[in-house]
């Protein structure tokens, strides 16, 4: 009987030890998750901010040659690829963020546009988006977190 009861309690601390485990597990991956866009997203508007300052430097042309590759800026000097309708979000990532996968997750690339507003939404999972906006003179990359 003493050996059976010391088996239980053993048997229960290891699994309240496990669960406890598992818990603050996926507490760790939600905020480890989230760091990993948080990264991202600093590195595109890093990149941006780069090749605005380069931009700049050179005199401010229409387009600017930027580790081999011609980038069309617009007159505030951010880069700014457009298409017949708008802007080529899948170039704007190919350029701000080239390794294109954040956590082995491929996005899924959504352009939107309205009169001087320019949006590309870049949606990793169903829970994280990043998303960079031109409107006017003002260029913005942040993370789209849904519930």
């Amino acid at each position: 009987m003493n050996e059976r009861f010391r088996f239980v309690v053993w048997a229960v601390l290891l699994v309240i030890l496990i669960s406890t485990f598992f818990y603050y597990w996926q507490k760790v991956q939600v905020v480890a998750d989230r760091t990993a866009f948080t990264l991202a997203t600093d590195r595109m508007l890093d990149r941006a901010n780069q090749i605005k300052q380069l931009w700049i430097l050179k005199g401010k042309p229409s387009q600017l040659t930027y580790l081999e590759q011609t980038l069309p800026m617009n007159q505030s000097g951010w880069v700014f690829p457009e298409t017949g309708q708008g802007i080529d979000c899948e170039k704007i990532l190919m350029i701000l963020y080239p390794d294109e996968r954040i956590l082995n997750f491929k996005p899924l690339v959504e352009s939107l546009s309205k009169n001087d507003r320019f949006i590309c939404n870049f949606r990793y999972n169903q829970q994280y988006a990043i998303q960079v906006v031109w409107i006017g003179k003002q260029f913005s990359v942040k993370v789209l977190e849904e519930p």
